[in-house]
């Protein structure tokens, strides 16, 4: 089993064409493929029959007898394989998620197998049973959902649902405390835009028994300063042309890079010795004139320039090509029970993951991590939520073109009581980024001080518990 992020765009621009072309009875039959619609058309007896990529299997029940038998087995087993090689190579969001979450129940099926009453082992049942519960209490009659099934999304009882914001930026708070004058620009706890220097990210999940489903959206960027090509001049016979660092409006050139993205997270409990597999499908997109990161960089410098004397403003540089893919990532990790007491505990996790990806080899990489994490309750209200947690963690990074990377940091959560089962949360870190491209937009910072600037991070959430 494979799942499907593998690199095979080279194949998409030789897709499109003839898989087949024959006459029958003195009219032509033939077989082709469209990529821009990512469709199959059947032509026999002077119609035209189209069928959706998804959907290329009725071709053969349909129309084997407008083949000649000789060449029809053929025929076939070119189809399969052209279809397989196209799905790869250029998938809709559809068939991305599809492909996806079947690989996840076979291998949960294989990973979780249960026992019939003579002992032998059974696959999971592919069937869900959904069962729909109203609560009896009476101060919050809420549905509940039971999945009875034994595949991959029998995660249990749904539990509770979280809403999450959270941004990063280079300096503290955003810039806060350089507006109120407690820091300066670049001074050391300040950032000065080079390497990763915003981010934003919101999500929704769904918390089970037995695992989560995240739905996220994101975006990253990275800064570097840049020149544009000036006037040519002629020096001793040479033909020089000078590099300018600030247009005409005083506005000075910077490369950036926009990495926004859209993923679905699954993670679920294997059911022993405390192990868990997590899967993320993502679409990605990396470009240096569009984005959320760009945008949103671009508008705070010119606010900001309005009631703050010398704030830099960027006259951003077209200068890569726009990049689209998509991603899967797995994970397989195990936690460990540290410390248990009435009002707190501390937890770690250990994991190992890899990702695969059509965006090419500097976007593929294996990874080890883990994280320790103190939880501690609110003593009085009797709550399951944590008042405050405490998380430390980080991981390393090998990519197929031999890059490295390595991310730590710590988060700090407080959360704070708005319903007897609604909560609200801060979120506030700090983490020292050295993976691939921060690494690559923040050389100059790394050669003028010898690392890179810390990325702090700031966000806010909303809990609900069911239970």
């Amino acid at each position: 089993m494979a799942f499907l992020f593998f690199s095979l765009q080279t194949y998409s621009n030789n897709l499109s064409g003839y898989l087949y072309k024959s006459k029958v009875d003195g009219k032509e039959v033939s077989l082709s493929y469209d990529v821009g619609s990512k469709s199959y058309t059947f032509k026999t007896r002077g119609k035209s029959y189209n069928y959706p990529r998804s959907q290329y299997q009725k071709i053969e029940k349909r129309h084997l007898f407008d083949v000649k038998s000789s060449d029809f087995p053929g025929l076939i087993k070119n189809l399969e394989k052209h279809a397989q090689i196209s799905l790869l190579s250029d998938p809709t969001d559809e068939e991305l998620i599809t492909y996806n979450l079947k690989t996840l129940e076979q291998v949960n099926d294989l990973l979780t197998p249960f026992s019939e009453a003579c002992g032998q082992n059974k696959i999971a049942r592919d069937k869900a049973i959904v069962k729909y519960e109203k609560s009896t209490n009476e101060d919050h009659k809420l549905i509940e959902m039971t999945l009875e099934d034994d595949g991959f999304f029998a995660m249990g009882k749904l539990t509770g649902v979280k809403l999450e914001l959270m941004t990063s930026n280079d300096n503290p708070l955003h810039g806060g405390l350089g507006a109120i004058g407690v820091t300066s620009w670049g001074e050391g706890i300040e950032g000065d835009d080079r390497g990763k220097t915003f981010g934003v990210s919101g999500e929704v999940s769904a918390e089970f028994e037995k695992g989560h489903l995240t739905l996220r959206q994101f975006s990253e960027g990275y800064g570097r300063l840049g020149t544009a090509d000036g006037n040519s001049y002629n020096y001793n016979g040479k033909i020089y042309k000078s590099k300018l660092k600030y247009d005409e409006d005083g506005k000075r050139y910077q490369e950036f890079l926009s990495i926004d993205g859209l993923e679905l997270e699954v993670k679920r409990e294997l059911g022993f010795d405390d192990t868990y597999i997590k899967v993320i499908g993502r679409k990605k997109e990396m470009d240096d004139t569009s984005g959320i990161s760009r945008s949103m960089q671009e508008s705070w410098h010119d606010k900001l320039s309005g009631v703050k004397e010398n704030t830099v403003e960027y006259r951003y540089l077209d200068y890569m090509e726009k990049r689209k893919g998509y991603e899967g990532y797995v994970e397989v990790g195990k936690d460990f029970k540290i410390y248990a007491g009435p009002n707190s505990n501390v937890t770690s996790t250990i994991y190992g993951g890899v990702q695969a990806s059509t965006l090419g080899s500097s976007e593929r990489f294996v990874t080890i991590g883990g994280e320790v994490k103190a939880v501690f309750l609110d003593e009085n209200s009797g709550s399951v939520f944590p008042k405050w947690d405490v998380r430390i963690y980080g991981n390393v990074k090998k990519y197929e073109d031999r890059e490295s990377g390595v991310i730590s940091g710590i988060s700090l959560t407080r959360r704070f009581a708005v319903t007897e089962h609604g909560y609200i949360y801060i979120k506030a870190g700090a983490e020292y980024d050295a993976d691939r491209y921060s690494k690559e937009y923040g050389q100059e910072e790394i050669d003028r001080n010898g690392r890179l600037d810390i990325d702090h991070k700031l966000g806010i959430g909303y809990e609900y518990q069911l239970h």
